[in-house]
This record gives C-alpha cells, sequence and structure tokens, in this order.
C-alpha cells in the first residue's frame, strides 16, 4: 500500500515537472513559483512535493527540444548574434550576458539578458538615445549570496523583435546575482565566449 502511494505521489510530481515546463514554455511564464502555482492549479494538484527549478529547467530544455522542432536552435542562434551586437555596443559598461542564453534554454517570450556596470542608469541611458535607442527605465529584485536581495535599475528595449534587458549594477558590485534555477552565481559570459559558442 506504502509503495503505490509513493509511485502515485511520485507520478503526480512528474506530471507537475512537465505541466510546469509547458507553462514556462508556451505561456511565457518566467517566474517558477508562479509557473509551480500555476501547474498545480490546472493539475488540480494541491498536496504533492513541489519539484526543484533545476528540475523544471531540465525538462524545459527537453520540452524546447522535441515541439520546437528547428526553432529552439535558431532562437539561440539569433540571440547569441544580437547579443554580440549589444556586447559590442555597450563594450565601455563592462557588458556580459547573463539569463537565459546564458544557460542555452530559451523559449520564444524570453528576453536577451545583460548585465552593465555604472554609476547610474542614467549614464546608459543617455548612451543609447545618442544612438536613436528607445528604451524604458525598470526595476528587478536580484538575490545575492547571503540570502540578501537588492533591487536594481533595468533598461529595456527591442531590437529585431527580441527583447533586451539591461540590468545595470553599480560599478562597485561585481558579485554576480544568484540564478533562480539551483542558487550558484548566474553565469557570465562575455563577447569571446558568444563567439565561441560558450
Amino acid at each position: 500500500m506504502a509503495r503505490r502511494g509513493n509511485n502515485n505521489a511520485e507520478q503526480q510530481r512528474r506530471r507537475l515537472v512537465l505541466e510546469c515546463a509547458r507553462v514556462m514554455a508556451e505561456d511565457g511564464v518566467r517566474d517558477f513559483h508562479l509557473a509551480k502555482q500555476k501547474a498545480a492549479a490546472r493539475l488540480g494538484l494541491r498536496r504533492v512535493a513541489l519539484p526543484t527549478n533545476r528540475e523544471i529547467e531540465v525538462a524545459l530544455a527537453a520540452h524546447l527540444g522535441t515541439f520546437s522542432g528547428e526553432d529552439h536552435p535558431a532562437r539561440l542562434q539569433q540571440h547569441a548574434l544580437l547579443a554580440a551586437e549589444v556586447l559590442v555596443l555597450l563594450g565601455d559598461f563592462g557588458a556580459r550576458v547573463a539569463g537565459s542564453l546564458s544557460r542555452g534554454v530559451i523559449t520564444a517570450q524570453a528576453p536577451l539578458e545583460v548585465h552593465l556596470f555604472s554609476d547610474g542608469p542614467e549614464e546608459v541611458e543617455v548612451f543609447l538615445r545618442e544612438r536613436d535607442i528607445p528604451c524604458r527605465y525598470d526595476e528587478k529584485r536580484l538575490r545575492f549570496g547571503g540570502g540578501r536581495e537588492r533591487r536594481l535599475p533595468v533598461l529595456r528595449y527591442a531590437m529585431e523583435g527580441v527583447a533586451v534587458e539591461l540590468v545595470i549594477f553599480p560599478t562597485t558590485v561585481r558579485e554576480a546575482p544568484r540564478s533562480p534555477v539551483d542558487g550558484q552565481p548566474v553565469r557570465r559570459l562575455a563577447l569571446a565566449d558568444i563567439r565561441s559558442g560558450h
């Protein structure tokens, strides 16, 4: 009896992992916690052990590989080409690519996330406007080691149909924020990494 209960719980958990991946891939949900909530509600699951973000990302990569056909490799290539352009443009700000491209798992709605280092967002905004790149200001909450959280300015704009998200770190903060996938410092890619296929 206990074994059947364990098998049923594991089966429900596996269904939840797959549904979370589907929610992120098809509905454009980027937040893992929200994806878990939506998936559990859709499946009518109330008391089930929630999967880890890493399990969901593995399932998301498999989902994209199975259901996106040539779209996912093409999207990866498009993001890499755009990332190279952005890194060249914003090289004076120590630009590095993070987010979906650095992990190699890109949904259709995923932005190109770039980390910059500046004394303030105004400097970057002026730089962009001088090059006729209109952007809008926002903020993003990021987690760092030791459980610390910090809100950082973000400038957003679109480039060839892809949302670009410039997260602006103070020049005194070189610590990488923690990944929502595994809690480790996020991987940041330089231009050489992008050009070499990281």
